[in-house]
């Protein structure tokens, strides 16, 4: 669910996908992954798949 986000998918394409709703995935995202530091993630992301 975060990889989909943050390549750009909207909450609703991401529930497409999941099959969760889209106030579970805003809930999800923003509690547990993403909290407001999606800039940090995006770069941690880009490390991880160099190796």
């Amino acid at each position: 669910m975060t990889r989909l986000a943050l390549s750009g998918c909207s909450i609703a394409e991401i529930g497409a996908i999941t099959g969760h709703s889209p106030k579970d995935i805003d809930a999800i995202l923003h509690t547990h992954y993403l909290g407001g530091q999606s800039e940090l993630a995006r770069q941690a992301m880009t490390k991880w798949e160099q190796q």
